[in-house]
């Protein structure tokens, strides 16, 4: 994407990017990344997410074994900031609920802790 290429540009070294595809949980691209990884001997990942799902995420690809650096990526209209529009803090919260249920299944299912 433009965004990406934008950021790999900015750095003193050349980045690869690899886009991890079939992805239908947090979960399933953990194990992605983690069979990525191991073909890379990668340990450690920055996540990068949205603030609500940070939490959630960063559990998930440090319960398939990565060592994980958290960063909360800055989010548009996501209800968060002071002066949002009612619309927005409403999304907020259907995004905090989804990731309260989110979270509690993935603890019952022992995929975080």
């Amino acid at each position: 994407s433009a965004d990406l290429q934008h950021i790999t540009a900015m750095l003193a070294v050349p980045a690869t990017i690899i886009f991890v595809d079939s992805i239908f949980t947090t979960r399933t691209e953990a194990l992605q990344m983690r069979s990525i990884a191991q073909q890379h001997g990668w340990r450690t990942l920055a996540v990068v997410t949205s603030p609500m799902h940070t939490r959630r995420a960063c559990a998930t690809f440090e319960a398939v074994g990565f060592k994980v650096t958290c960063v909360p990526a800055d989010v548009r209209g996501s209800g968060l900031v002071p002066n949002s529009y009612p619309e927005d803090r409403f999304r907020a919260f259907r995004s905090w609920l989804y990731e309260r249920f989110a979270t509690d299944t993935y603890r019952s299912r022992g995929w975080i802790r």
